[in-house]
């Protein structure tokens, strides 16, 4: 599976108009790990994040397993069963099912994404697309990284949700700039994940990072 940064472009409840009430981003990693964070345009208000993995069960179909969800902290079984189709611009149509947040009841929708495969570019150093997923031991922090973006999204001791999205300016220096967070902030001070660890760690290491310890998914660098 390519890595991926897909950005939302709508969401339908149907027979409802099409429209984007949120900031989403997607990170996927090449073993199908990804971080989700929607947040409400205009504010700090969070309106979903999930971590897990995506898994192709068909040519068109895709299922979503959910190991952490602002929504719920119960996972057990979580999932979600979706159909991709590939439009005439290039964006992609995701039709299933899932819960309504306005309602509270499972509904039919319809989200389109605009899905950034991410090539290798060129450094001074190499050809490449870093990218890295890690999460803490007791699954309550995950962070992902795919090119210039960032992500991470976690639950505080009181239950809380925090989640954050960062991007990276121009250049091979560039520095990372948080975009947009939510009010609830990560109690233990997790951050962006500095670069400079990249070599050191390797994917399925458990490793020592802010004084914790994190279980790095997935190592592309």
């Amino acid at each position: 599976m390519p890595l991926y940064v897909s950005h939302r472009k709508s969401i339908r409840w149907p027979p409802a108009d099409p429209s984007e009430p949120t900031d989403t981003i997607v990170l996927t990693g090449e073993t199908g790990v990804f971080v989700d964070v929607r947040i409400v345009k205009g504010s700090n208000a969070l309106d979903w994040a999930i971590a897990g993995y995506r898994t192709q069960t068909g040519t068109n179909t895709v299922k979503f397993t959910h190991l952490i969800d602002s929504r719920s902290e119960n996972t057990d079984g979580l999932e979600e069963h979706c159909t991709n189709t590939v439009l005439s611009d290039g964006s992609v149509l995701e039709v299933g099912e899932m819960v309504n947040p306005e309602t509270g009841k499972v509904a039919p929708y319809e989200e389109v994404w605009l899905d950034e495969e991410q090539k290798q570019t060129v450094t001074r150093w190499s050809a490449v697309t870093r990218a890295i997923f890690i999460r803490d031991v007791d699954n309550r922090t995950w962070q992902g990284r795919v090119g210039d973006w960032q992500l991470g999204l976690g639950r505080n001791g009181d239950g809380t949700f925090w989640a954050w999205q960062a991007v990276k300016g121009n250049g091979v220096e560039g520095e990372w700039r948080v975009v947009r967070e939510t009010k609830v902030k990560d109690e233990k001070r997790g951050g962006i994940i500095p670069e400079i660890y990249y070599g050191d760690w390797k994917e399925g290491q458990i490793i020592e990072w802010q004084s914790r310890s994190w279980v790095v998914l997935e190592l592309r660098c």
